[in-house]
């Protein structure tokens, strides 16, 4: 009897211990947990709301930022990188690690919203092409030290291309943009006739131009362009006859015309040219050129000091050359640069606000 009682007490022990292996063992299809922190900087919220929160590994989260009265969402900070201001208030993100999301909101008028009256400075909201801005265009004032929020609005069969401030082009992005009233301002949205800027549409989305550097090119600030010397064949020396007298005859050279008038193996630098276009190999980017309305010009800054400028017509290559006599204190670095001329007045002549660089490599 007690033989046959420990047999079966032993039996006991073993489905027991064997028992508790299965209750502890990891079971090999667990999914992992991460976590998401939101956080909120500023007056506003978010959904979810800030907190902690727990999601399985690779789902896609989706937080959207709530700006309070008074306020407007800036931007989200995600593990600590942050995102370019005056973008969309909804972010999609996917749990591939613990993550942190902040959203900043910032008062729409700046400072905390009650800024000194003792200090109000002018902001004259113009439009040029087909469109309207939000405050619609015409002049205000505003606090000092405010921050004001104006959104550009283009008609239907035009596109916001970019925006100018006090004269300057401050370059493609967002149609929202933020002024500083630390003075007097003349803030101007550019729309354009959407077909000139269908080229771009291969470029990046929402005008993003990848820009890139890492050349050894240079061009001196104080040497440029009174050290240079121009190579052009006739019809560019005439066409630009005016921007020409900016330049010397020094033992630099800076030779002006597309391939046909000076030909050159652009080829070797990625880029080529076929009838009305101007192509850079190596990224697929092809750049069309419509005669007297929209064109374009590369110009490569040689390590040894040498610019070729060559447009796709004589329009581009004017733009080149103007682009670069306002920008060479800027192009330390750069290799290549694509100019990008379009007539937004319409008067048929290359303007300096008319051009920006599309690509820089």
């Amino acid at each position: 009897m007690t033989r046959k009682f420990s047999i079966i007490g032993l039996g006991l022990l073993v489905a027991a211990v064997l028992l508790s292996l299965v209750i502890y063992l990891p079971q090999s299809g667990a999914t992992d947990m991460l976590s998401l922190e939101i956080e909120v900087e500023g007056e506003g919220a978010t959904n979810p709301p800030p907190g902690t929160y727990s999601f399985e590994k690779g789902e896609e989260v989706t937080i959207t930022a709530e700006p309070a009265e008074g306020y407007v969402f800036y931007q989200w900070v995600v593990d600590g990188v942050e995102t370019p201001p005056h973008g969309k208030p909804v972010l999609k993100i996917r749990m591939t690690c613990n993550r942190l999301v902040k959203a900043v909101f910032i008062p729409s008028e700046g400072g905390d919203g009650h800024a000194s009256q003792s200090s109000r400075f002018s902001l004259r909201i113009q439009v040029l092409g087909e469109g309207t801005t939000d405050p619609a265009p015409g002049e205000y004032r505003f606090s000092g030290g405010s921050v004001v929020l104006v959104r550009a609005e283009p008609a239907e069969g035009y596109v916001f291309y970019q925006w100018e401030i006090d004269g300057r082009r401050v370059g493609r992005g967002s149609p929202l943009i933020e002024i500083e009233m630390n003075g007097d301002h003349v803030l101007r949205a550019l729309f354009v006739e959407e077909y000139l800027t269908a080229p771009l549409k291969s470029v990046g989305p929402e005008g993003d131009m990848g820009v890139e550097t890492g050349s050894t090119a240079e061009i001196a600030a104080g040497r440029f362009p009174e050290e240079y010397s121009v190579i052009a064949k006739e019809l560019d020396l005439s066409f630009n006859e005016d921007l020409l007298a900016h330049f010397g005859h020094g033992n630099r050279s800076l030779f002006l015309g597309g391939p046909a008038a000076i030909p050159f193996p652009w080829e070797e630098y990625g880029v080529s040219f076929s009838g009305c276009s101007l192509i850079v190999e190596d990224l697929g980017k092809r750049f069309n050129a419509t005669y007297g309305v929209r064109d374009y010009a590369a110009i490569l800054l040689e390590e040894d000091g040498t610019v070729r400028i060559a447009g796709i017509t004589r329009y581009g290559t004017r733009a080149g050359l103007l682009w670069l006599l306002q920008e060479y204190d800027l192009t330390p670095g750069r290799g290549l640069i694509v100019i990008e001329w379009i007539d937004m007045d319409g008067d048929g002549s290359v303007e300096y606000w008319e051009t920006s660089p599309v690509l820089e490599l």
